[in-house]
């Protein structure tokens, strides 16, 4: 399958803060160049490990369908649509009743429903398009009020389990990190948090600061990215006069270590 990001993250899991931080660096002039790094290391980490970290849209296209169609750049979330052209020319949308879709895989899978058959399609480069959305973690605002969470780009469904994280800061106040809640009053890509599954939506009382997240980053990632945001901001040139070794479990090592699952 050829495939390409098509809606990148809104956020990176690495807040700018948490970088400088990292690298001791307490005043603003580097702000723009830390940035750029943060992202420039991330899409590298998701390129070794052929992962998505952050919430994003892929648009993948192959030519035709298969008895099981795997999907790149996991962790699957959803698949939002797949088309393709019949032999009319004509572009289709594939009814949703005609295939499953397997997240716990990785990378996920879209297979035949029961008793179902893929549809014809002309005999063409990139017959067929398959949208779907992938990544450990999904951004998140608050609106302290209502206590209504807005999970950016993405839908919940009421009784779902999830775990909350924070880069750069804290996590709205009344909510804690690395712990359980369920989700309720589901409404788009909006909800509120109980902390048990028939619970009271739980009384949200400070936005928070920092991005905060629905899902957990792995540690050997974010350890690995920011040992790479130091490497790139103190050498700044293609060539070095030293002779430079990569440490036991600097970035690569990290990036081998068993995958955490996103909740």
């Amino acid at each position: 399958m050829d495939w390409k990001v098509t809606t990148e993250p809104t956020a990176e899991p690495l807040h700018l803060d948490e970088a400088k931080l990292h690298l001791r660096v307490d005043t603003a002039d580097d702000d723009a160049l830390i940035t750029s790094l943060i992202k420039a290391v991330r899409q590298w980490c998701e390129g070794f490990q052929n992962r998505s970290y952050v919430l994003q849209t892929i648009g993948g296209k192959l030519d035709g369908f298969a008895n099981r169609l795997s999907l790149p750049g996991p962790l699957l979330r959803e698949v939002t649509s797949i088309e393709y052209i019949d032999i009319a020319g004509d572009t289709q949308t594939l009814s949703t009743s005609v295939y499953s879709v397997d997240t716990t895989t990785e990378p996920g899978l879209v297979t035949l429903a029961y008793n179902q058959s893929w549809p014809c399609t002309r005999s063409q480069h990139h017959a067929v398009s398959v949208n779907y959305k992938v990544g450990y973690v999904v951004p998140f605002t608050v609106n302290t009020t209502s206590n209504v969470i807005t999970a950016i780009d993405h839908t919940y469904s009421d009784g779902d389990i999830v775990q909350l994280s924070n880069s750069g800061g804290a996590v709205p106040a009344g909510l804690a990190v690395n712990t359980n809640y369920y989700v309720r009053d589901d409404s788009g890509n909006t909800l509120k948090l109980a902390a048990t599954s028939d619970g009271e939506a739980i009384d949200i009382t400070g936005e928070g600061t920092g991005t905060s997240f629905l899902g957990i980053m792995p540690g050997p990632v974010l350890a690995a990215m920011k040992l790479l945001i130091g490497h790139l901001y103190d050498n700044r040139e293609t060539t070095s006069p030293l002779t430079i070794q990569e440490v036991p479990l600097a970035a690569r090592s990290l990036l081998t270590i068993d995958r955490i699952y996103p909740v």
